[in-house]
C-alpha cells in the first residue's frame, strides 16, 4: 500500500514528523548531557583500577588480580545495575560506573598496601 500526498499534505507531515524530532533530541541530549558528567568521574578510578590490576598480574598476585577484575566487570556493575533503578530511579544507572570503580579503588588500594 503506497501513498501519494500532495503538496499540502507534505507539508504537514514534515512539520509534524520534524517538531516531534526537535523535540525528542533535546530532550534526549539534555538527559544525555547531564548523565555522561556524571559517568565520566569513573574514568580516573577505572583507569587506576585496571593499572593495579595488571600490575598485581604482573607480580603473579593472581588471586587478587582476578578479584579485582570479577568484582569492576561482573559481581558489582551486575548488581548495581539491577538495584540502582529501584532504589533510586532510572536515571540512576549514570551512577553505576562511578560507584563501582570507586569502590573497587578502595579495594585496590587495600591489595596495594598488602604487597608491600
Amino acid at each position: 500500500f503506497r501513498i501519494y500526498p500532495n503538496r499540502e499534505q507534505k507539508n504537514l507531515i514534515h512539520r509534524t514528523l520534524g517538531c516531534c524530532r526537535l523535540i525528542y533530541n533535546k530532550e534526549m541530549s539534555q538527559i544525555a548531557r547531564a548523565g555522561l558528567r556524571v559517568y565520566f568521574i569513573a574514568f580516573i578510578p577505572m583507569g587506576i583500577n585496571l593499572l593495579t590490576s595488571y600490575y598485581l598480574q604482573s607480580i603473579l598476585s593472581v588471586k587478587s588480580s582476578l578479584f579485582i577484575s570479577l568484582l569492576r566487570n561482573v559481581i558489582l556493575s551486575s548488581t548495581a545495575i539491577l538495584t540502582f533503578p529501584l532504589i533510586f530511579g532510572g536515571n540512576s544507572l549514570w551512577l553505576v560506573m562511578p560507584v563501582v570503580e570507586c569502590l573497587v579503588l578502595v579495594l585496590s588500594v587495600v591489595f596495594l598496601r598488602r604487597q608491600q
